[in-house]
């Protein structure tokens, strides 16, 4: 088998644990610590979310921290944290750009979005969901919604290099297989349709 054909995750999070494995060292405790970074700034971009909508982000960062799914995921290798992180940051930046016009904010929440997605390939779905917040709540949201493209032209141009690199492109791999194991899911359920 292809090593292509295995992660059904985009590279972000295992470059970022290979530069933080050449730099501090290949052991266990070196790349956890690399880890924790992105789970203090998650837990910091947490707080700054609910700052801007809410009136208690305490408690906001207290119901994200303590829930068991950060915990959990905040101490292994995996991608999640990383991708909350980024999501996060991605989402407090689009509000900033939305209550300032802010277009230093849109680029960086562009940015964000699409480093993001190329984490963990869920993080696409803000290109919606930042469109429909803008759409609401501000007039001159379509120059806004411009930016949208960035995260979307990034992972096009993914996709398509990953194609040229493996003969496949690593997003409708995923797809694929996501489609693939939903529909055996539902088989082995006796759900066939």
């Amino acid at each position: 088998m292809r090593f292509s054909d295995v992660p059904k995750n985009p590279p972000l999070a295992s470059y970022y644990l290979a530069a933080a494995g050449a730099t501090f060292g290949w052991n266990e405790r070196a790349l956890h610590a690399a880890m924790l970074l992105p789970a203090l700034l998650a837990v910091w971009g947490v707080y700054e979310l609910a700052r801007r909508l809410c009136s208690r982000p305490a408690i906001a960062v207290a119901i994200a921290v303590l829930s068991p799914a950060f915990i959990v995921s905040a101490t292994t290798l995996m991608c999640d944290v990383l991708m909350l992180c980024l999501f996060v940051w991605a989402i407090v930046a689009w509000i900033d750009g939305v209550r300032e016009g802010s277009q230093r904010s849109f680029f960086l929440s562009a940015v964000l979005i699409l480093a993001a997605a190329l984490t963990k390939y869920f993080a696409a779905c803000l290109v919606p969901l930042l469109a429909v917040y803008a759409i609401v709540e501000w007039r001159g949201a379509r120059l806004a919604l411009l930016w949208l493209a960035v995260p979307v032209v990034g992972l096009f141009a993914f996709q398509v290099y990953t194609h040229a690199l493996y003969g496949t492109g690593m997003i409708s791999g995923a797809v694929s297989y996501a489609k693939d194991q939903t529909a055996a899911n539902l088989n082995r359920a006796g759900c066939i349709f």
